[in-house]
């Protein structure tokens, strides 16, 4: 179940997972605090099951919505299931607002450098996750296109 994240308890919880599982050192959940305060429209979320964690963090860039934190720990064979709720959440969240592009900027152009940056990505590879976002995103009703800097997914 999705639970959106509001306490400092439950955002020290966050940065906790994101050192193991995401592209984040420890930074404690204050930061997080802050980004919701200064960024528009910032929200973070975490999904828990008896498999799966998720966490997701969004954010009002100008004309789109950015997914400012993703993070997953599961096994690989959950890897679809994982991205298959990731992308119901992300039609979730973006039916109520006027924007319904969803980007996620990689940081890195190189594939090697994606592995490195997101241990969640990289247990099954850059280029085996962007398959299976393409795939779970489009069966949900996004447009999803990607280069080698970011995925845009349109809610069509």
């Amino acid at each position: 179940m999705w639970k959106e994240l509001i306490t400092l308890e439950d955002f020290n919880d966050m940065a906790f997972l994101r050192s193991i599982y995401g592209c984040a050192q420890n930074i404690g959940g204050q930061l997080y605090i802050d980004n919701i305060k200064r960024k528009i429209d910032c929200h973070y979320y975490k999904y828990t099951s008896d498999t799966i964690e998720l966490l997701k963090g969004y954010a009002q860039f100008g004309d789109v919505i950015k997914l400012i934190t993703y993070t997953i720990k599961a096994e690989i064979k959950d890897y679809p299931e994982a991205l298959r709720l990731m992308a119901e959440h992300t039609k979730e969240y973006l039916k109520e607002r006027k924007i319904k592009t969803l980007v996620i900027d990689y940081g890195y152009e190189d594939e090697t450098q994606m592995n490195l940056a997101n241990v969640g990505v990289a247990k099954i590879g850059f280029i085996e996750f962007m398959k299976i976002v393409k795939e779970e995103y489009e069966k949900i009703g996004f447009k999803t296109t990607f280069d080698k800097k970011q995925v845009r997914n349109e809610l069509i």
